[in-house]
C-alpha cells in the first residue's frame, strides 16, 4: 500500500503545540511529589521517536506506553493524542492493526479534527481488507485536508480493490494534480492502466515513477511485465534482472507466487 511516507510526520497542530506542552509539563513537575519524575521522560520521547525512525518499532511502542503512564500525561488531552498517534504508527509498521485502531480511536476521541488519525485508521482497515470502511476513513481525512495526497492515493487503491476503477483513477489523478511527481500515485495509475490493457499509458507512469524512485524493485517488475505485454520480451527481461539486482522480494503490496518468483530471480532462492 502507498501509505509509508510523509504521513509519518506529527500532526501540524501537535507539532506547533509540543513546545508549549513541554513547558507546561516542566511547570507541572514541581507540583508532584518528589520522585514522580524519576524517569528521564524527555529522553524517553526522543528515544521513542528515534527508535521508530530506525525501524525499531517495538522499542518505540514500549517507550510510548511507559510515557503514557506518567502523571503529567494524563492531564493533557493533546499530549495523550500525540502519543497514541505515534504509538499507532508503530503498531501499523508491525502489522498489529487491531492495536493501531484502538489507539487511533483514542486520538479521534481527543481530537476529531486531526486528518492523520483518520488516514492511519484507513490504512489499518485497508490492510485488513475492509476496503469500504477504509474509503470512509480516507474521505474523513480528505474532508479535513483536501490536498492530502497520501489519503487520495490510498483511497484510489481501496477503490481499485473493490472494482471501482473509475473512482480509483479519479483519486490517483487528483493526487497528481496536487503533486505531479508523486510516485505512489504514478505507480497506482500504472497498475490500473495495465489491468485495463492500456499498456502504453501504464509504461508512461512507470517510467515517471522509476524516475522518482529508481531504487524501487517493484517498479521494474511491473514495467518488465508491461513490456512483455507489448511484445518486448528482451526489454522486459532486462527490467526483471534489474529488479533482482535491487533485491526484489514478493510482499503484501506486490504479491507473487513462489514459482513465478523462482523463475524471475533464481539466484535469490
Amino acid at each position: 500500500m502507498a501509505a509509508i511516507s510523509n504521513a509519518w510526520r506529527a500532526p501540524a497542530h501537535f507539532a506547533n503545540t509540543l513546545s508549549t506542552i513541554l513547558l507546561a509539563v516542566l511547570m507541572l513537575a514541581s507540583t508532584f511529589p518528589s520522585g514522580s519524575f524519576s524517569k528521564d521522560w524527555d529522553g524517553m520521547i526522543s528515544r521513542a521517536e528515534n527508535a521508530a525512525k530506525g525501524g525499531n518499532h517495538q522499542v518505540a511502542i514500549d517507550l510510548y506506553s511507559e510515557i503514557v503512564l506518567q502523571p503529567f500525561v494524563k492531564k493533557s488531552s493533546d499530549w495523550l493524542a500525540w502519543l497514541f498517534l505515534h504509538r499507532a504508527k508503530s503498531y501499523l509498521a508491525l502489522e498489529s492493526y487491531g492495536k493501531a485502531i484502538d489507539d487511533l480511536r483514542k486520538v479521534i476521541e481527543f481530537d476529531d479534527q486531526e486528518p492523520l488519525a483518520f488516514y492511519h485508521y484507513g490504512e489499518a482497515l485497508f490492510s485488513q481488507g475492509e476496503y469500504d470502511q477504509a474509503i470512509n476513513r480516507f474521505d474523513q481525512a480528505l474532508k479535513l485536508k483536501p490536498d492530502f495526497i497520501h489519503a487520495l492515493t490510498d483511497r484510489g487503491s481501496a477503490y481499485a480493490a473493490i472494482g471501482k476503477i473509475d473512482e480509483g483513477f479519479s483519486s490517483y489523478l487528483r493526487a497528481l494534480e496536487i503533486a505531479p511527481t508523486f510516485w505512489q500515485a504514478q505507480f497506482g495509475l500504472a497498475v490500473l492502466y495495465r489491468e485495463q490493457k492500456k499498456f502504453q499509458d501504464a509504461l508512461k507512469y512507470l517510467n515517471d515513477a522509476i524516475g522518482q524512485r529508481p531504487e524501487n524493485s517493484q517498479f521494474y517488475v511491473l514495467r518488465g511485465q508491461v513490456k512483455v505485454d507489448l511484445g518486448r520480451e528482451r526489454a522486459g527481461l532486462r527490467d526483471f534482472q534489474t529488479a533482482c539486482e535491487l533485491g526484489f522480494r514478493p510482499s503484501k503490496y506486490y504479491p507473487m507466487d513462489e514459482a513465478t518468483w523462482e523463475e524471475l530471480c533464481p539466484s535469490e532462492h
